[in-house]
């Protein structure tokens, strides 16, 4: 009788260190959804927009947005889990932390070995848009915002204007191509951005999404933490039901 006491007492005081370790684990949870909403949000609003100048579907900042409204609304329903004591929604929670290791794991393992493909569509994409340039209507803004940001011209250099239409008939380059963001022509190259378009933005997402791809990795693999301790205390909890049985 004192061994089962024992070993009761043991297995609570496993749950008690699991629901801890758990519900802490939860609301770091929690805050890193938040912070890949916000991370999204701000892609979003900025790097996403260089892509605009193009046909080319940035998804990343709607994957942190996805991923981290996942994470807070999964992050609620954990810590309701882990109050309840309830193994059957903690293996539920587990799936579900399955679930998200799945997606941005493979998400990140996918933009890996495709990132040469998705380099060669943007500077195609890049490529077709830079040849309807003129029409008046938002393509012209998106191409002369990137150009003026970004300090550059054209697509791989400031010739690319030379075989456009709109240059044919304008004999000239787009103000957004001009240092000064006046009037300039295509006699003095000192006047224009020489640099074009495409390397800056690879430049960019270089500078940006390095640290992202880590950290999305980072947040995959944190997900095995979340599954191994709402199993643990599933599986403690069973234990102690099934110890009281035995009594």
């Amino acid at each position: 009788m004192q061994g089962m006491q024992k070993r009761r007492l043991q297995t609570k005081a496993c749950i008690a260190g699991a629901k801890t370790f758990l519900m802490l684990f939860n609301i770091v949870f929690w805050f890193v959804g938040i912070i890949l909403l916000i991370s999204g949000i701000w892609m979003r609003a900025s790097i996403a927009r260089v892509f605009e100048v193009s046909q080319f579907h940035f998804a990343l900042p709607s994957l942190f947005i996805c991923t981290g409204i996942a994470m807070v609304m999964i992050g609620v329903f954990a810590c309701c889990c882990t109050t309840n004591e309830k193994p059957t929604l903690l293996f539920t929670l587990s799936i579900f932390f399955f679930i998200v290791f799945v997606m941005v794991f493979s998400a990140s393992i996918t933009g890996y070995v495709y990132r040469d493909n998705l380099k060669e569509s943007l500077h195609n994409s890049l490529n077709q848009t830079l040849l309807e340039y003129g029409t008046g209507g938002i393509l012209d803004m998106d191409w002369d915002r990137v150009q003026q940001n970004l300090e550059c011209c054209g697509v791989d250099s400031f010739k690319d204007w030379i075989y456009t239409e709109w240059a044919n008939e304008n004999r000239t380059f787009p103000n957004s191509c001009c240092r000064d963001g006046k009037v300039c022509d295509n006699v003095d190259n000192d006047q224009i951005y020489l640099n074009g378009c495409y390397q800056e933005i690879l430049n960019l997402l270089h500078n940006n999404l390095n640290g992202i791809a880590i950290g999305m990795l980072l947040v995959a693999f944190f997900q095995i933490i979340g599954m191994s301790l709402s199993c643990c205390l599933a599986l403690n909890i069973n234990k102690a039901l099934y110890e009281e049985m035995l009594e």
